[in-house]
């Protein structure tokens, strides 16, 4: 597996600058991308852009981000062929499982 604590940790609160995929931008944070199931990839936020890698550790796509979020659904996006995952509005089901789990611990009665 990939240790993306050291191989990104050092960039965080710095004013050093990873200069990858034709961006050299400090990075905001970085974690782990799943398909609900498993863990298929990871992500890299910079100041402008979202850059996804698979589990192998090569590039998939990067995402321009606005005002601090992905921007999705573009016709640039289209073009390069990298599936978006959902974005900031979550699916229906993730508010199903919210309300089970809340129910579960007696929260919301």
């Amino acid at each position: 597996m990939i240790n993306l604590h050291q191989k990104f940790n050092h960039y965080l609160n710095t004013d050093k600058k990873i200069d990858i995929q034709d961006v050299n931008e400090k990075i905001i944070s970085y974690g782990w991308t799943d398909d609900g199931k498993d863990i298929v990839g990871y992500y890299v936020l910079t100041e402008n852009y979202e850059l996804l890698y698979n589990l192998k550790d090569e590039f998939v796509c990067k995402h321009l981000r606005k005002g601090g979020r992905v921007v999705y659904g573009t016709g640039l996006e289209n073009q390069r062929g990298c599936k978006s995952s959902v974005g900031s509005n979550p699916t229906p089901s993730v508010f199903s499982e919210l309300e089970k789990t809340a129910s579960d611990y007696g929260v919301g009665k």
